[in-house]
């Protein structure tokens, strides 16, 4: 019965440290295998000091795609905000709500 239970608990430890092991991996990959992100700023798209001048949202013909090589998320979205408008965006899930928010930050940088 003795050798039942320290195999259990020998069989525990070996799982243990393998859990162990994966978080070091993990961490090696992070820091060494994942591409930057791009800068916050790109000094050649930065906006005038005017901007905004009237407070409208332009978005022609916007492609994105989260990374590159990855398919687009959004594909030719066009659309027009004026001033003071208020907008509202609905769809299911997966539909591409969020995406179209980040292509508009992203746009705006």
């Amino acid at each position: 019965m003795f050798y039942i239970y320290r195999f259990g608990w020998m069989v525990r430890q070996l799982a243990e440290a393998e859990n162990n092991m994966n978080s070091v991996e993990r961490i090696v990959y992070y820091a060494d295998d994942i591409e930057q992100e791009a800068l916050y700023e790109i000094p050649e798209r930065k906006p005038p000091s005017t901007w905004p001048e009237d407070g409208r949202v332009i978005l022609k013909d916007v492609s994105m795609s989260y990374r590159p090589g990855l398919p687009e998320v959004l594909k030719g979205i066009s659309m027009s905000i004026d001033a003071g408008e208020k907008i509202g965006i609905v769809g299911r899930t997966g539909a591409g709500k969020s995406s179209i928010m980040i292509g508009a930050f992203a746009s705006a940088v």
